[in-house]
């Protein structure tokens, strides 16, 4: 009786699969997988898997003819864990797959504020806090810094304030956060300086997303002087006359309240300092300084004038005649 040997097979081979510990794969965006092949092998398979899952074919069923093929469209599937594989299209024994993890993320951006922004201490602009996200990215922690900056030393001196530890982070698009500027709780803020940050919260390790909008201001506001009023008579020398006025105020990183400067003109000309009144701290609500001595003018036509000393072109206020 003959004997004759069992078959075998004369194969190639497939090495080198690479992304291999790529972090920047972006959910809906391309990447280029691309391999190494020994031998001859016509057509080829590429597939993935996340969180050591089923492998999923992600190339056309006819299959791709060579190295390297582009993934397009990234699914949804946020991981640290994400793994790719290709094999011979004809013999799927004949494979080779990355040999390091890679990262999946979503995206995530601020769209507004923007370094043009001036921003009215209470106000809710239009658009207010805005961000711009893809992929599902769970809750947000939202963050104000009057110094701009979030470092440990920042939120040690009392720069940072949180607005929300947990927010939605909303469907894929824009999504918009309505924000009394620099109102958080009990605090009125106000800075030039001032800048925001997003971050997700929850997301697995390496996939995390944080950004920090551009420098941009938030300023406090005049909204009356209601002292002197319209037909008020003031004498010459008068020791009790008061100016008040109404402020829409905060403090500054440091604490400190800004400072307004009190001026007064006659007939339309130039304006004039009231005496004393040339660094006044400005509180939220009702403010007064008594003039110490009523300026020695004559006029039926007299204003006085408020303005911030940090920015005098903000929206000064002047009184009724």
């Amino acid at each position: 009786q003959g004997i004759s040997a069992g078959g075998f097979q004369v194969k190639g081979g497939i090495s080198s699969v690479l992304p291999s510990g790529a972090t920047d794969l972006e959910v809906s965006g391309s990447w280029a997988i691309s391999w190494t092949t020994a031998g001859s092998i016509a057509k080829f398979r590429v597939k993935y898997r996340y969180n050591a899952g089923a492998w999923t074919e992600i190339s056309p069923g006819a299959g791709v003819t060579g190295s390297p093929w582009t993934w397009t469209n990234i699914p949804n599937t946020i991981s640290n864990d994400v793994d790719f594989r290709v094999e011979d299209y004809d013999n799927s024994n004949v494979f080779g797959e990355s040999a390091v993890n890679n990262l999946i993320k979503g995206k995530l951006s601020l769209v507004s504020p923007v370094s043009t922004d001036i921003w009215t201490l209470g106000a809710t602009p239009t658009p207010s806090i805005r961000w711009n996200k893809t992929g599902t990215l769970g809750d947000l922690k939202i963050e104000y810094s009057t110094s701009g900056t979030f470092t440990a030393a920042d939120i040690t001196a009392g720069y940072v304030f949180t607005l929300e530890t947990a927010y939605p982070s909303g469907v894929d698009g824009n999504v918009d956060y309505p924000w009394a500027s620099g109102v958080i709780g009990v605090n009125r803020k106000i800075s030039d300086t001032g800048a925001l940050k997003i971050s997700n919260v929850g997301a697995p390790a390496g996939t995390e997303l944080s950004v920090t909008s551009a420098a941009f201001k938030i300023r406090p506001s005049f909204t009356s002087v209601s002292s002197p009023g319209l037909g008020n008579i003031w004498y010459v020398a008068d020791t009790a006359r008061v100016i008040t006025w109404a402020c829409n105020s905060g403090t500054k990183g440091s604490g400190a309240l800004p400072t307004v400067a009190l001026e007064y003109n006659v007939d339309g000309g130039g304006y004039l300092p009231v005496t004393g009144a040339g660094s006044l701290s400005c509180s939220n609500g009702t403010n007064n300084y008594t003039w110490p001595s009523v300026a020695d003018e004559k006029s039926n036509n007299a204003l006085t004038r408020v303005s911030f000393n940090d920015y005098p072109t903000h929206g000064p206020l002047t009184s009724a005649s």
